[in-house]
């Protein structure tokens, strides 16, 4: 069975799922070259951020503009932890076993809606992610349900991040007014820089949980 997503289509077998660009299946190598490709792309922007960002930071701090140099260097940091994120559990396969697959979930993100596939790769749990049209989700929904790959609470219609998005704008915004309410003294543009810096430390914990977990478990399941 294929069902077509926006840039790709997924073909459903009993024993694996392949991604391919076309709908006919050729060339598995070729198609996954695409992918990692695509990565590269994304990662390519974010690793131009971070000189960017840091050289930044270092001008702020030489004209004296320290909350700005803490602001453009937590943007620095944030984008390195993207980075790594990316790089350890974004995955580009084009063949994913169905033994391997542990969730697959439709949620939307900002404008679209995505699928995301869950699985182990490499000793690690990867997302390999495809993106819908609007007119592409009850097709994918329905037959990922009817093939026992997905059950109906992974589907989440209302884009959360959105949400997510808001609180920080909230965050932002109180943290300036609360700064010029009770800390005169001190740069708002600082105060949002040491938030962004805490939320990126913060993800940074979670990407070494995310790292030190498998081994935990590969540890515990080890012959003695």
């Amino acid at each position: 069975m294929s069902i077509k997503t926006k840039d790709e289509y997924l073909h459903i077998f009993d024993n694996k799922l392949l991604i391919t660009k076309t709908e006919e299946i050729n060339d598995l190598v070729e198609d996954f070259g695409k992918s990692v490709n695509n990565m590269f792309k994304s990662l390519m922007v974010i690793f131009i951020s971070i000189p960017i960002f840091t050289t930044l930071s270092v001008i702020f701090y030489n004209i004296d503009m320290k909350g700005l140099a803490i602001f453009s260097g937590s943007f620095a940091f944030c984008f390195l932890d993207v980075a790594f994120y990316t790089m350890l559990f974004t995955s580009g396969s084009s063949e994913i076993k169905i033994g391997n697959i542990t969730l697959i979930r439709i949620q939307k993100k900002l404008r679209n809606y995505v699928v995301l596939i869950s699985h182990k790769e490499s000793g690690r749990l990867k997302v390999r992610a495809l993106v819908l049209k609007e007119n592409q989700v009850d097709i994918m929904r329905n037959t990922l349900i009817s093939e026992k790959l997905m059950e109906e609470k992974n589907i989440k219609m209302k884009g959360t991040n959105d949400y997510n998005y808001l609180f920080l704008i909230a965050v932002f915004f109180i943290s300036s007014q609360f700064s010029k309410l009770f800390l005169k003294g001190v740069d708002p543009v600082m105060i949002n820089g040491f938030i962004i810096l805490f939320v990126s430390i913060l993800f940074l914990i979670s990407i070494m949980f995310k790292l030190i977990n498998p081994l935990c478990e590969r540890q515990k399941t080890a012959p003695i």
